[in-house]
Formats: structure tokens, sequence, C-alpha cells
């Protein structure tokens, strides 16, 4: 499940997609689109992974959409325009669906569409050299990914409101202050951190970890009496997993755990 442009790897319960296109900063044509809603789709068993790595080769996590293929303009039939943004969007609710935990790790530049897939991450972090750009306004475009949405609830409707009305560059700075990543670290550091992170989140319980990725993405939509409910099915959910039995054993021997994920 591996290619020249997007190269896959798997670490036992860790995946790992590298975006490579380095000779033009990663940028992602129509092809690398669908190639990468066929790897999502494919790595969906929930036996398979627990944590998803995805960064970039080179200098860059991605300049977004590749120019020089451009986008479906006016002169294209209007069902086929529709067609390649459904395709595209639908890459955000794998992500968000996903049953493995989705880390970015933002190399440099996230442009566009990349970093609207950042967006799309359950964590973040960052290169110091890092930052995300959103220049649709700049180009006469329109975010995708569901942007509106979740920016919002990343960052707060102040911050999402300056960074995509201006089509400034987010330095990695003002992305830890804002919250959107979780750390910013030396370039050679970021890659081993994120796996470090991938490993520490495999080796917690599988079904915990779902419910916790669940119930984060519903607390914007929710009041607190739902999500107090909810918290309490999640309960009753885990504890009829063998998965409490093992971590409990785990515990009083004093040894790491062996989640199945049953």
């Amino acid at each position: 499940m591996s290619d020249d442009v997007l190269r896959y790897r798997e670490e036992g319960l860790v995946g790992v997609l590298t975006i490579n296109r380095p000779d033009v900063l990663n940028a992602i044509d129509h092809g690398m689109v669908r190639r990468l809603g066929e790897l999502l789709e494919g790595t969906t068993q929930p036996q398979r992974l627990r944590a998803l790595v995805i960064t970039g080769a080179g200098r860059a996590f991605s300049a977004g959409h590749d120019l020089r293929q451009p986008p479906a303009g006016a002169d294209e039939p209007v069902a086929r325009v529709h067609e390649y943004l459904t395709e595209l969007q639908r890459l955000t609710t794998r992500l968000l669906d996903h049953p493995a935990i989705i880390i970015a790790a933002i190399n440099g530049p996230a442009v566009g569409m990349a970093a609207e897939l950042c967006v799309a991450a359950d964590l973040r972090l960052a290169a110091e050299e890092a930052y995300l750009l959103f220049p649709e306004v700049r180009r006469a475009l329109f975010e995708t990914n569901g942007v509106m949405y979740l920016l919002p609830r990343a960052v707060g409707q102040a911050r999402a409101s300056d960074w995509l009305l201006t089509g400034r560059r987010i330095p990695a700075g003002e992305l830890l202050a804002a919250g959107f990543v979780s750390r910013v670290l030396p370039a050679a550091e970021l890659l081993p951190a994120a796996l470090e992170m991938a490993e520490e989140i495999a080796a917690s319980a599988p079904r915990s970890i779902r419910l916790v990725k669940r119930l984060l993405q519903r607390s914007w939509q929710s009041d607190l009496t739902s999500m107090l409910l909810a918290e309490v099915d999640g309960v009753v959910e885990t504890i009829s997993s063998p998965d409490l039995a093992e971590g409990l054993r785990a515990f009083l021997e004093k040894r790491d755990p062996r989640y199945t994920g049953a």
C-alpha cells in the first residue's frame, strides 16, 4: 500500500504516511487525493492500527493543491466539480471517522488543502520552521474539507477569522499559543516525538481511545447533560471489555498491559 508519492509503512500498531514529492514541496494532485482516500479506507480495521502519523518528505508538509493542475474551473461541468470536491472532502470524514488516532507531524509549510487536512487530525505537532497558510482568499478560491466548521472549534472564532480572512502565514509559535498544536520541536526531533506519542497511544486500551476520539468530536454539538450520559455509556462499554481485566492485572503485576481491543 505504498507508492512513490505516498509512502506508507506500519511499525506494529502504528502507521506512518509520508507525502513524498519534495521536489514540488509535496504538492497534492487529483490522483494523490484519490490515492490518499484509498489508503485511509484500507487501514480502517480496528485491530490493525491504533495511531497514524502523517508527515511530509523534505522541508514541507505540503504546499497544498498542485497549481500546475488547476482546480476545477468555471469551464468544467458542474457535476464534475461536485464529484471532485466530494472526493476531496471525503478525506476529512475519513480522517475524523478513522478508528486510529491521527497525528499530523507538521514538518514545514502546510498550505491550503494540506492545512485543512491538519485541521482534521486528532493531534498535531509542529517543527519550529512549520507554518500554516490558508491562501484561498488571495487566490479567488474557497476553503474545503470542513475547515469552516473545524477550525473555529480548534482555535476559536476570532483566530479562525484572522487566519482565513487575511490569508497570512501562521508560524509555529502562534499555532502553539492558539492550542492548534500541542508541541513545537526542532525539525530533527519532530518525527521521533510523533512516533513516541503514537506508541504511547497504541499501548493504551483501543476501545477507550476510540471512545475518547468519538466523544471529543461530539462535544461541540452536545450540551453537558448529553455528554454526561454519553460518558456513562462509555464506561458501561469499557467495563464489558476483557481489556479492563487485563489492565487491572497488568497494574497489579507491574507490567505493561497487552490489550487486544476486544
